[in-house]
């Protein structure tokens, strides 16, 4: 078995340029049981209303366990859940679902907007620490992520700025949960920060 192909999924080259791989995980399209069309982000909430696609949120989670969930995030698992973006402790990247389609994350009132990372834990409860190199990798993407903004990105209109309103984790969409920990909540200020660092100094680049 290929631990960084668990599933033996069919893989794509990344829109992510800093991710190791791309995988078609199911949860990534419309019928996980038929992986065939992309999930639209075309509609929204419980209702499946209809909504302009907008990529406006980058939202973080943790996994709540420190064993590796490539294997979980790779099939119709039973919280239906598939991130953008899967980061382990090493800060590598995988990309789940395409950037230009609807992510199984945060709930169907925010994924059809947002991007959504997975970031395993280094230690459990009660802090939900991670690692250096998965701050700095959070960063990383967020300042990517800025790099669209005005445009489109994977075909999908982009309106993000590098700030605590756009960049938000779980609990700050669901009062319902503590994802992703309070090691990771205490940080965001600090995540945006860096990210803004590296998005000036590419852009002055």
């Amino acid at each position: 078995m290929d631990p960084d192909n668990p599933r033996g999924l069919t893989e794509y080259a990344p829109v992510y340029e800093r991710a190791v791989k791309g995988l078609e995980v199911p949860l990534g399209f419309e019928d996980c049981a038929n992986p065939t069309t992309r999930a639209s982000r075309a509609t929204a909430g419980s209702d499946h209303h209809t909504v302009t696609p907008l990529i406006d949120r980058f939202v973080i989670h943790h996994t709540g366990t420190t064993a590796d969930q490539l294997d979980f995030l790779s099939r119709c698992n039973k919280r239906s859940s598939a991130p953008t973006f899967y980061l382990r402790n090493d800060g590598t990247v995988f990309e789940l679902i395409r950037p230009g389609a609807k992510p199984a994350s945060t709930g169907a009132d925010w994924n059809w907007r947002s991007l959504a990372v997975e970031t395993l834990d280094h230690t459990g409860a009660p802090d939900y620490a991670v690692t250096a190199e998965q701050l700095e990798e959070l960063a990383q993407m967020i300042a990517w992520l800025a790099t669209f903004d005005g445009g489109t990105l994977d075909g999908v209109p982009v309106s993000f700025t590098i700030d605590r309103d756009h960049v938000i984790s779980h609990q700050e969409t669901w009062s319902g949960t503590e994802c992703p920990g309070p090691y990771l909540q205490a940080r965001l200020d600090d995540i945006v920060a860096r990210a803004r660092e590296i998005f000036e100094k590419n852009t002055a680049a």
